[in-house]
C-alpha cells in the first residue's frame, strides 16, 4: 500500500558521469538537495525520463536539507571504454628494498549525439595510510584532473562536441617496501 503525503518539487543539477572501472557506461545523474520541510523517508522511488520509466530505486532516508544523487540511466549517445595500458611490478634500485607497481589506463570517449556534452570521468587511485607506501601520479596523466585526498578519486571534466572522440590517460605508481 502506498500513501502519498506530500508533493515537493526539488531542484536538480543534471550531468553525465562515468566510472569505467565499475561499468563501461556514461550515466545521466542528478544531484539534488532535499528542500522539503521534512525528511524523505526510505522506500521505493520511481525515476522517469521524457522517454518514460527508467528504474525503481530504494531511496535511503534523506534528512531535511541533505544532498543526494539519483541516476537516470545510461546515456546511449556517449560511450566510454577503459583500456589497461600497463600493470607492472618491478624492483626499484639495488639496495633500497622497494618494489614499484606501475599502472596506466586509457579512457576512450566517443560522442554520437547531436549537441555538446560534458562528461565527468572518475577513477580511483590507492590511498596510502602508511609512511613507507607512496602513491604518485605520473606525468603521462592527462592534465585537468582533480584528486580527492580522502577517497583517492581522480576526476576529469571532458567537453565533447558531436562526433568527438577523446582519450583521457591515467598513469601512477605505488612504491612499497619489500617487507
Amino acid at each position: 500500500i502506498c500513501l502519498f503525503v506530500a508533493k515537493t518539487p526539488l531542484k536538480a543539477t543534471f550531468s553525465f558521469r562515468a566510472v569505467p572501472r565499475l561499468q563501461p557506461y556514461v550515466f545521466r545523474v542528478a544531484d539534488l538537495s532535499n528542500q522539503a520541510p521534512f525528511p524523505l523517508l526510505s522506500g521505493p522511488l520511481d525515476a522517469y525520463r521524457p522517454t518514460g520509466f527508467v528504474s525503481r530505486y530504494t531511496l535511503e532516508r534523506v534528512a531535511e536539507g541533505a544532498s543526494f544523487t539519483l541516476s537516470f540511466g545510461a546515456e546511449d549517445s556517449v560511450r566510454i571504454q577503459r583500456v589497461v595500458v600497463e600493470e607492472l611490478k618491478r624492483d626499484v634500485g639495488l639496495f633500497n628494498g622497494k618494489k614499484r607497481f606501475n599502472y596506466a589506463y586509457r579512457f576512450e570517449l566517443g560522442h554520437f549525439g547531436k549537441s555538446p556534452v560534458e562528461v565527468e570521468v572518475a577513477e580511483g587511485l590507492p590511498v596510502s595510510e602508511l609512511d613507507d607506501v607512496t602513491v604518485a601520479v605520473d606525468a603521462k596523466t592527462t592534465a585537468g584532473y582533480k584528486i580527492d585526498a580522502q577517497d583517492g578519486i581522480a576526476r576529469w571534466k571532458v567537453a565533447l562536441k558531436p562526433g568527438d572522440k577523446r582519450n583521457v590517460d591515467l598513469a601512477f605508481n605505488v612504491d612499497v617496501p619489500n617487507s
